[in-house]
């Protein structure tokens, strides 16, 4: 993929890019111009993404059988401890990944899927129903920066009931440039990349949202796939994902504008110190050191990213601008008068209300940001105190514990070698603005996956103890996986379903599509035909 265009070499690991890039102008032709079919989208979407996946196997076919080859005579060249090690290991992501992909084929019931019931699918659908991208004005997160979610809506929204299947592909994405990532740093060995590969697998944390309809996984992808390209130089394809990562919610331009400030303070504080070593990760090899050739084109790099924000922001910070007065709703709201809004006084002052209760979720998790409970906290993130959950959410799991101990080696010494490690310096300003805001485990995804590549790309941290700890961790959470869906596995979608939204499927036969239907609920991604929700519950509905 060198040379930056986006068409020009395909890479199998940043396939799932292609969903993105697809799906969200395709979603603006299904909306205004493809007509309505009780809120459901045309197959062009898959149909088109179907061709490139065709193009990019038979761009990389001859190299499969050579790749394979290869891998095996290396296999065969192991020590007998080393091919038990990764034949398990092998056999045991082959199992998660196989429940996952059924699970994905249902619709969304789980009840982590709450969200997606409640606004990731339901306002695209609602949208295609209604045939325009005004207002709904009982749905405070149609006021949200959701470019990701609308890009996925032609595919979810194609199946008779919505499917979960690009989740599924993000999945196997993320394990695929995670392992792209490990070969750019250590090319010598493809046992750092099946290490780096079962620690992302055998994480708690991600083993939950396999399978489901959550997008934390999609986000971390996002994250890997813009290193990966920025690394081999296909800059376009950096500049697209990151856009995409940078605008997916309205917190997290806010969030990484935060990190990018930091960081460069910190680093030029350092600089006057006598850190004259730059590099990207711990002790790294001379060809692994930061190259300044990545920052040519840097004007250029600019001016894509302002037009890439207008097109994939563009239409959502206006909605939120016109009738929130903010640009990020849920923050600021009515800071900016814009003409133009038809929002009257109740429903600004339910947006307001609203806005401070989706605020107050970040108080839900964690135990306070005390300097003490930081210190603790490294600890109980990865383990269950509540049930199977804890304060964070959910437990991320032993190989975050397995290489917290040599990251914070690691970077003592980088600190002695007065040496600037930059992709270590993004985990720990990450972790303080994640410590800052919600401590919620699911947002750790990119530091941890971070910190693994960071930690397992190093010879001596690849000991005995941490291969029969990540094959342990394969275990778990392939039981995790397994309880979580063996109920509903292989069960037509509509059985699985909850009684309400069998419910709101009966009630679609014989309705007027674009009739508004008073619901006393909003969780409604089933509903083909116009909702209008009163009384619902909060922060969610608006009163207007």
């Amino acid at each position: 993929m060198e040379g930056g265009h986006i068409f020009t070499k395909i890479a199998p690991s940043h396939l799932p890019t292609y969903l993105l890039i697809i799906g969200y102008p395709l979603y603006w032709i299904e909306l205004y111009f493809i007509p309505d079919q009780g809120g459901h989208t045309s197959f062009l979407a898959w149909g088109l993404f179907g061709l490139i996946c065709l193009w990019a196997l038979l761009g990389c076919g001859k190299k499969i059988p050579a790749h394979l080859s290869g891998l095996w005579a290396k296999f065969k060249e192991a020590s007998w401890f080393s091919k038990t090690i990764f034949s398990i290991g092998s056999i045991l992501c082959a199992a998660i990944l196989f429940i996952s992909f059924f699970a994905s084929l249902l619709p969304p019931h789980l009840l982590q899927e709450y969200d997606v019931l409640n606004y990731h699918i339901t306002l695209p659908r609602q949208h295609i129903i209604l045939e325009s991208f005004a207002l709904i004005p009982w749905a405070t997160a149609d006021l949200f920066l959701m470019p990701v979610d609308y890009a996925l809506a032609p595919y979810w929204l194609a199946t008779p009931l919505p499917n979960k299947i690009p989740q599924f592909i993000f999945l196997m994405g993320l394990l695929a440039v995670t392992a792209r990532l490990f070969t750019y740093f250590r090319p010598d060995s493809v046992k750092p990349a099946l290490l780096g590969v079962f620690a992302v697998a055998g994480s708690h944390f991600i083993g939950i949202q396999m399978g489901t309809a959550m997008l934390d996984i999609i986000l971390c992808y996002l994250l890997l796939a813009t290193l990966d390209s920025f690394l081999r130089k296909n800059h376009a394809f950096a500049l697209i994902e990151f856009s995409f990562l940078f605008w997916a919610k309205p917190l997290l331009p806010v969030q990484f504008t935060v990190i990018a400030i930091i960081m460069l303070v910190v680093c030029l504080v350092l600089k006057k110190f006598g850190f004259a070593k730059t590099a990207l990760i711990f002790n790294p090899a001379e060809e692994n050191r930061l190259n300044f050739s990545y920052h040519k084109g840097l004007g250029k790099t600019c001016i894509g990213f302002i037009v890439l924000g207008v097109i994939l922001a563009g239409p959502f910070i206006t909605k939120s601008l016109i009738h929130a007065g903010t640009p990020l709703y849920p923050l600021g709201v009515g800071s900016l008068t814009i003409t133009g809004g038809n929002t009257n006084k109740i429903q600004m002052q339910s947006m307001k209300d609203n806005a401070q209760e989706m605020i107050a979720f970040k108080d839900l998790y964690g135990a306070g940001t005390s300097p003490l409970n930081f210190i603790k906290h490294l600890w109980l993130i990865a383990v269950p105190n509540k049930g199977v959950n804890n304060i964070f959410d959910y437990p991320v799991g032993l190989p975050y514990l397995l290489v917290l101990g040599p990251f914070v080696i690691f970077v003592i010494k980088s600190l002695k070698d007065k040496s600037v490690a930059l992709i270590p310096l993004f985990i720990i300003v990450y972790w303080i603005t994640w410590w800052f805001g919600t401590q919620q485990s699911r947002f750790l995804y990119i530091p941890i996956v971070l910190m693994f590549l960071t930690v397992l790309t190093q010879k001596k941290c690849v000991t005995t103890v941490l291969k029969i700890g990540l094959i342990l961790s394969l275990a778990t959470v392939l039981l995790s996986v397994t309880r979580a869906h063996k109920a509903d596995l292989f069960k037509p979608g509509y059985e699985v379903l909850r009684a309400k939204d069998k419910e709101i499927l009966a009630m679609s036969d014989g309705v007027e599509r674009k009739q508004l239907i008073e619901m006393s609920f909003h969780e409604v991604a089933f509903a083909e035909f116009a909702v209008d929700v009163r009384g619902g519950k909060r922060p969610f509905v608006m009163a207007y």
